[in-house]
């Protein structure tokens, strides 16, 4: 699926976020899966039992992970905790996207190769070296 919220464009496949400058940060996997579950819901709750299920897939991680995984999707977006503009937090309950969020491609099935597995793109720091425009996200948002 392909996002648009906010001044981003967002491919929850190859896990790039496009911000309307043209700059391309290519998310860590479960910053990208933080971000799919967040926009999908369109504005609603969601809470951290569903980021669990959803993005680590029922294993069992610390509380830290779902947090980490979040405060680096707020970094990607330029959001913060204190002035969470575009994710906010609901205490104890969830996150949401305060956005209006449209959905520009919807594609059936996963890609092939499967999200995460794309060892073509360079694995850089959020900072960005490596490709001009192009930087990764976390190296690992915790948990497996």
């Amino acid at each position: 699926m392909k996002y648009q919220f906010a001044e981003f464009v967002f491919d929850a496949r190859t896990r790039e976020l496009t911000s309307e400058d043209g700059g391309v940060q290519l998310l860590q996997p479960k910053v990208a899966g933080v971000l799919a579950a967040l926009a999908a819901a369109h504005g609603q709750q969601v809470s951290k039992e569903d980021l669990l299920r959803d993005v680590w897939n029922g294993v069992a991680v610390s509380d830290g992970s779902v947090a980490r995984a979040v405060r680096l999707a707020r970094l990607a977006v330029g959001d913060s905790y204190r002035d969470s503009a575009l994710i906010a937090t609901s205490w104890r309950q969830g996150y949401r996207l305060n956005v209006p969020v449209r959905i520009l491609e919807a594609l059936p099935g996963p890609a092939s190769g499967g999200a995460g597995e794309d060892s073509s793109r360079p694995a850089v720091g959020a900072a960005g070296s490596g490709t001009p425009g192009q930087g990764y996200l976390a190296a690992d948002a915790a948990g497996p």
